[in-house]
């Protein structure tokens, strides 16, 4: 079983090497956080472990009640929420260069929408507006990104692939 101990180490090692090699660029008015990119990687990967069906319920009962030990300087939900956005990419990052499994021989594919926003409101949406386009699944029309998803039979992730094209059905 991982414990959240270990999990934190890999994440906080591959933070100091990831920041260690992007490049800072202008500064920006940034508000600043009080839990470290670690930590939010951290808490939203440990989330996956605890057992709960949302992530709401998961920090205001388990993290803001439990781990209060383990980070000290929690903040509100919704401000979690806030940082969460920031740890995008470092945490794509991470999952594709160290966390991925490994091809057994049994392989599953599929893939899933990735909903930016309702389709009617595509129009006005700002977030994900570069890389968000309209694309229709089986289920019907949706905005947003595709996921393509390889697994082994033990249900751990081999690969991954996001799909921003249209054409990509």
């Amino acid at each position: 079983m991982t414990d959240l101990i270990s999990i934190f180490c890999e994440i906080d090692d591959f933070c100091k090497e990831f920041l260690t090699q992007i490049k800072i660029g202008e500064k920006k008015r940034v508000r600043k956080m009080n839990l470290t990119m670690s930590e939010v990687m951290t808490l939203s990967l440990w989330y996956h472990y605890s057992g709960y069906t949302t992530f709401k319920d998961y920090y205001s009962k388990h993290v803001q009640e439990y781990l209060k030990n383990e980070f000290p300087t929690l903040v509100s939900y919704n401000r979690f929420i806030e940082l969460r956005k920031t740890i995008i990419m470092p945490m794509l990052i991470f999952l594709c260069t160290r966390k991925l499994s490994i091809c057994t021989g049994i392989s599953f594919i599929d893939s899933f929408k990735l909903e930016a926003c309702h389709v009617k409101r595509s129009s006005s949406h700002k977030t994900l507006r570069s890389v968000a386009k309209k694309g229709k699944t089986s289920m019907g029309w949706f905005y947003g990104m595709k996921v393509h998803i390889i697994i082994n039979h033990y249900g751990e992730i081999i690969t991954f692939y996001l799909v921003h094209d249209s054409n990509c059905h």
